[in-house]
């Protein structure tokens, strides 16, 4: 189940942060600040009663980034990151945006192949993004217009 966000998720996120990523996770204070900021939209996924997974995109006219998605380990591998994926560019699309970007570690194989499932495609490299020797892929995704 997807779900927006609230600020009482903060904790949750930072702890599923913490667990995904080594390089420049997101803090508890990052996430209150981004929680209250309006060009931000969070968005939940719940299993089994509790928090699983988020993803976040930050807004900026007829564009958006997709700035975060994270899943709890155990429940990887099971569609929730595209759930949340799916719920963040639907939101994307109705506040306007146009295309959509993200960045993705270059050797990060399932990510990259979730994204372009989506219909992100590469862009460009970002050199040594989550340190040395580790690019990162920026990924962009266009809206067709529905006719």
């Amino acid at each position: 189940m997807i779900r927006p966000a609230t600020i009482d998720d903060a904790a949750l996120f930072a702890a599923i942060e913490a667990q995904s990523f080594t390089h420049r996770p997101w803090t508890l204070a990052m996430f209150q600040a981004a929680l209250h900021d309006p060009l931000y939209t969070f968005f939940v996924a719940r299993r089994e009663g509790g928090v699983v997974g988020f993803g976040c995109v930050k807004h900026a006219g007829t564009e958006a980034e997709i700035d975060d998605i994270a899943v709890a380990e155990p429940f990887r591998r099971q569609g929730v990151a595209s759930a949340l994926l799916n719920a963040l560019l639907d939101e994307a699309r109705s506040r306007g945006a146009g295309q959509v970007f993200l960045e993705v570690g270059a050797l990060n194989a399932p990510a990259v192949a979730l994204y372009q499932k989506h219909g992100f495609q590469s862009v460009s490299v970002r050199k040594n993004y989550y340190g040395e020797g580790k690019d990162a892929l920026v990924l962009k995704c266009i809206f067709q217009n529905k006719q």
